[in-house]
């Protein structure tokens, strides 16, 4: 059953199976997926923090990727594609 919850300090979206995006007005906004998570935009997309830090994590690997490059990270470091500078 899925059910939209307004509290006193926060709004939650869920569908009572595991998914779920809640606004609390403290803590901030979170998204969680029993599944994947898609972000797609035709244009661009910027995670940013003004006052902290990024934390990309993944338990198998993590990989980022622009046209034919790549840096993996799997158990050691691949950069794919292009060529690596280091300043």
């Amino acid at each position: 059953q899925k059910e939209i919850r307004f509290t006193p300090d926060s709004i939650i979206i869920t569908n009572n199976q595991g998914n779920r995006i809640e606004l609390r007005d403290e803590e901030g906004i979170q998204i969680v997926s029993a599944g994947a998570l898609s972000l797609e935009a035709a244009k661009d997309i910027t995670i940013s923090s003004d006052n902290g830090s990024l934390l990309a994590a993944g338990d198998t690997s993590v990989r980022f990727k622009q046209g034919g490059t790549s840096i993996q990270l799997d158990e050691g470091i691949s950069f794919i594609g292009g060529e690596l500078k280091v300043q």
